[in-house]
């Protein structure tokens, strides 16, 4: 428990501020809902018996002051905690969606995309959600237990004492009843990363599962699932009424017997009558504070997976990176290389290869033999299991990866395209890039008249509903990583999607280009192959002039 709290509270530590007036709030509120029975024992036992028309109105006025400072309190403290809420949700996001910008391609390569989304969203929001009625209930419970706990020792210890005792045999046994929340919790949460997984999925291939009719495959996987966390979810369901029910016998009990006691006392003249149905009140107060706070540890065993998928993606490993700082290089050296996604999976064995300055270099290959993989090792993305890669002598391990990717376009073999207009995919965040040099740019590469095609030309807002056809969208790939004046330029299969004129029209911007510039090109396009220097076949770790 101590563990969990110390989490807790180092997820709130920057917003301490909003805390400690959340507390004096939440103390204010607690004594107004205390003072309620007070009030009316004062109507009771003080009020009634003196018939006295002007105790009557400061009665009144008292019990009327009392009852409206709790809704009145309560509405401050709940407006103070929502915003609280937010602010976490928001920080843990932020925190979450940095950390996944800073770690290796490793970590994407081994998860799936439904699942990031779901914890960065769905986790964030239910520990916001329960760490700000976690204090809410757990500073107004304790402050109430203490307060009125005197107060029935006060008026009762026998009457105190005894339903205590009640009370705390029955909360043991409905503690230990609801062991195996945590591992139900756990459960849910994997299902709904599997739904999510399904559901995004659906969405990234919405046309291939039409065109092979694979709807129903996918409705039959969707609903599995579905109502896999359906079951596990009534389960839980079931677990809180069971609980419920038990609280709800428990204050039927134990009320009988303060008023059965009570009143044998009243009819002794042992106590007051205003002092029995004060008991009464405390008791029907303190029940549900100390079974909200039993359910704390109810919601705890829930949350504490999402606890702990938050935690592991805080502490996702950093890209590593060297700090030496490179402007410019003549070579890209490859040695003895030896890299596989796993230890039975060598995609690359002992590769030696070098890029010079002034070549454009065709990498070709039989499929699956690492063609697309070595590019991502020339960019720092993986790193090999053995081997080097070398920028002008420098291993890629000491060099800062920002300065290698300043200087180093690439154009994956399917390139994606930002939500953002044509002029920003271009830019890329680079704002020193003027709209006049993107264009002369995209004119020299042949690509000016295809782009003024779209909607709004160079202005046009990309979508997720394709409003760019496969060739534009590979334009404007090229154009965003030529603007960037790189010294290498690494392309994966950049004619695929051309047609035939755009194809010459960029082989030929392209020799221009490898005069002052390290050009490699994966193709299987013999045009692009003829036009290049040196064909290093990887298939045979081979090169031709």
């Amino acid at each position: 428990m101590m563990k969990t709290l110390k989490r807790f509270l180092k997820i709130t530590k920057p917003f301490i501020h909003l805390q400690i007036i959340g507390f004096l709030i939440t103390v204010f509120y607690s004594v107004a809902y205390f003072a309620a029975p007070i009030a009316s024992r004062y109507m009771i036992d003080i009020v009634l018996p003196s018939k006295s028309f002007v105790l009557l109105k400061s009665g009144i006025i008292i019990f009327f002051i009392v009852c409206i400072l709790q809704p009145l309190f309560g509405f401050f403290r709940n407006i103070l905690f929502l915003s609280m809420s937010e602010k976490i949700s928001n920080y843990l996001k932020c925190d979450l969606y940095q950390s996944l910008m800073k770690t290796n391609m490793d970590f994407f390569i081994n998860n799936k995309k439904g699942a990031i989304i779901s914890r960065i969203m769905n986790d964030s929001d239910n520990i916001s959600d329960f760490i700000t009625s976690f204090f809410v209930v757990v500073l107004k419970n304790i402050i109430l237990i203490i307060l009125i706990s005197c107060a029935m020792f006060y008026l009762s210890p026998l009457i105190t004492l005894s339903v205590f005792s009640i009370s705390v045999i029955t909360l043991v046994l409905l503690t230990y009843l609801s062991k195996g929340i945590q591992s139900i919790a756990r459960t849910t949460f994997e299902k709904k990363d599997e739904l999510n997984t399904i559901l995004t999925q659906s969405l990234d291939s919405m046309e291939t599962i039409k065109a092979y009719l694979m709807e129903s495959h996918f409705v039959n996987g969707f609903m599995g699932i579905s109502s896999q966390i359906e079951r596990i979810n009534i389960r839980l369901g079931k677990r809180k009424q069971f609980l419920s029910i038990g609280v709800e016998g428990l204050i039927v009990t134990c009320t009988m017997f303060i008023y059965g006691v009570g009143f044998y006392q009243v009819m002794n003249q042992q106590i007051t009558l205003g002092s029995v149905v004060s008991l009464g009140l405390y008791f029907q107060m303190i029940v549900p504070a100390i079974m909200e706070l039993a359910n704390n540890n109810f919601r705890i065993q829930q949350i504490i997976p999402s606890l702990d998928r938050i935690e592991e993606y805080e502490t996702l490993p950093v890209e590593e990176q060297g700090d030496i700082w490179i402007d410019e290089f003549s070579t890209i050296q490859v040695e003895d290389m030896r890299f596989g996604y796993d230890d039975s999976n060598i995609v690359i064995d002992n590769l030696n290869m070098t890029l010079k300055r002034g070549e454009m270099v065709a990498i070709i290959g039989d499929n699956g033999c690492g063609k697309s993989t070595l590019t991502k090792l020339l960019l720092g993305l993986h790193r090999a299991k053995s081997g080097k890669v070398k920028y002008e002598n420098e291993c890629v391990e000491d060099i800062s990866l920002k300065s290698i990717r300043n200087k180093v376009s690439y154009v994956p073999q399917n390139a994606s395209l930002l939500t953002m207009s044509v002029i920003d995919n271009i830019k890329c965040g680079l704002n020193r890039i003027q709209d006049n040099e993107i264009i002369e740019l995209s004119k020299k590469m042949g690509f000016y008249e295809s782009i003024l095609e779209l909607e709004n030309g160079f202005e046009t807002v990309i979508n997720e509903s394709t409003n760019v056809s496969g060739g534009q969208k590979q334009k404007i790939a090229l154009i965003r990583a030529m603007v960037r004046n790189p010294n290498a330029i690494i392309l994966d299969e950049p004619t695929a999607a051309l047609d035939q004129e755009s194809v010459r029209a960029l082989l030929k911007y392209l020799k221009l280009e490898s005069k002052d510039k390290i050009i490699a090109i994966i193709t299987h396009n013999r045009e692009v192959i003829e036009i290049c220097d040196k064909v290093f076949n990887l298939s045979y770790a081979s090169s031709i002039n």
